[in-house]
């Protein structure tokens, strides 16, 4: 919320690019409707979750796609797959 007023007290135009990411445009309503932080953390975690399905639907039609373990991510697996 700090780094959002900060943003916006340096000038930063609510239509800038930068200013409709996640998290960044939750606060941005947040703070001109005067919504709860609780409120505002869950609608993040929910466009979060969205766009987490989002990349995974698109990942899943790449063709040649590998997925790894992240506990099995290591330097030496991934060269083996390069």
């Amino acid at each position: 919320v700090k780094e959002v007023q900060g943003l916006l007290s340096c000038g930063i135009d609510l239509n800038c690019r930068c200013m409709q990411a996640i998290g960044y445009k939750e606060v941005v309503e947040c703070l001109k409707n005067g919504d709860l932080q609780s409120t505002m953390r869950d609608i993040i975690k929910q466009n979060t979750r969205r766009y987490a399905k989002r990349q995974i639907t698109f990942f899943k039609k790449l063709p040649n796609l590998v997925a790894l373990n992240p506990a099995e991510a290591t330097a030496k697996n991934v060269l083996k797959l390069l």
